[in-house]
Parts: C-alpha cells; structure tokens; sequence
C-alpha cells in the first residue's frame, strides 16, 4: 500500500499496482516495478554484474571519504554525489581482468578532486616496526597553500580488500611523518593515496596515487628468528 503524504499533489511512497513510488535526492520518483525475466543472463550481463559487484565491494570502505572530498556535479538535469561518479569511471577504465579474475586499477582511481597543490610526494616506506613513513617537499606552493596544511594517506589492503585512512598525519611544513597501519595487517600489497586539506578543511587536493608496497609481517618475522637462531 502506498502513502500520500502531501495531498493529491505529492509525492506518493509505496507501491501501487505495478509501480512504486520513492524519493530519491530530494526527488519525488514513480518507476515500473521490474519483472523477473526466465531467459538467462547473457554473457555480457554477467560480466557487468560482476563489474558492479566488485566495484561496490571496493568503494565500501571509502565512500564517506570521497563524498565528503568530491564535487557535486550535474549529468543529464541529474546531480552525483562522489561515489556516483567513481563508481562509474571505474566501471568505464578502472578494471582488468587477469587469470580471469577481475581487479581494480589503483592508479585510475581518484579518491578526491579539489584545488589546493599538493606537496610532493618523495617517498613511502615501511620502518622495522612496520610503521609507514612518508617524506615530502614543502617548496610547492601558491597563494593557496599553507604551512598548515594538513596530509592525509589512504590505504588499500589488496590483500583483505580494506581500507584504512590516516588523517591529519602532520602538516605540509613538517616534511615527514611516521603512522601505523591496522593492526591485522600482517599481508598484502599496500596501495597508497595522499591527500592535502588545508587547516580550516575548506579546501582540498585532487588524490595522488603512490608506488605500492609489499607487506608480509610472518615472513620477516621468520627471516629474522631463522637468522638469530643461526647466530647462536
């Protein structure tokens, strides 16, 4: 049963015969209830599922992030929020299939868009505790920037297909920071994003995707006792 929930006029809720009705960004929408179909999936379909499915296992972890660090943009009278339009870009250019098996393209994906220069980047490396340390060079700079700036890293687990985000890691003047990771990451390859957002987070840098690194704590670990033992 559907509710009308502002006179004749409004927007109706609920469903109504073969349609329903919803409201979708700020939208009162009424669309044909979709009808299961006996013909089986075309190979085509299947892959498109397949691409959606791991695009949105993907994007889970992030999708605060980038719609917090993304513009809202208009398409066809329609608006898209941040996750929208990565989910489609990486849709379009942002999966291969290796071994038949489909994997995102770190480096196509964009997890901000914004205006403020980022610092560069020198280098991201594991310490021995297995902190990530980054060093970068303040000397980019514009009206824009500030010694304030703060950076902030994100990470993906390939591994466990997680993410975890590092923010307010130090400020663009510092030149290096030290941060660690989750806990139950013991594998994997690292995929990391830096990011700049000025100190009152009124404006933010487009993402920088980084050289990813391995991580395998259990093998180090066993490495070095192997070694002690020889030692002794």
């Amino acid at each position: 049963m559907a509710e009308i929930k502002d006179g004749i006029l409004g927007g109706v809720r609920g469903k109504v015969g073969t349609v329903v009705g919803y409201q979708f960004r700020g939208k009162n929408i009424i669309r044909a209830i979709s009808q299961r179909s006996s013909k089986a999936a075309s190979g085509a379909q299947i892959l498109q599922r397949s691409k959606f499915k791991v695009v949105i296992s993907f994007l889970n972890g992030v999708r605060k992030f980038v719609n917090t660090h993304y513009p809202i943009i208009e398409v066809d009278g329609e608006q898209k929020i941040g996750i929208d339009q990565l989910r489609s870009t990486i849709m379009k250019d942002g999966l291969l299939v290796i071994d038949n098996t489909l994997q995102i393209i770190p480096q196509r994906v964009l997890l901000s868009i914004g205006v403020l220069p980022p610092a560069a980047i020198k280098k991201i490396g594991f310490l021995k505790d297995y902190k990530v340390k980054v060093q970068w060079d303040d000397t980019i700079v514009n009206v824009l920037t500030q010694p304030t700036d703060q950076l902030i890293v994100i990470a993906y687990n390939d591994e466990l297909d997680a993410f975890h985000i590092e923010e307010n890691v130090a400020k663009r003047e510092d030149k290096y920071a030290h941060f660690n990771l989750n806990e139950n990451w013991t594998k994997g390859n690292i995929h990391f994003w830096s990011v700049w957002k000025s100190a009152d987070q009124s404006i933010h840098s487009t993402s920088i995707y980084h050289t990813p690194l391995v991580l395998d704590k259990y093998s180090i670990e066993e490495q070095d006792k192997q070694e002690q033992e020889a030692a002794e």
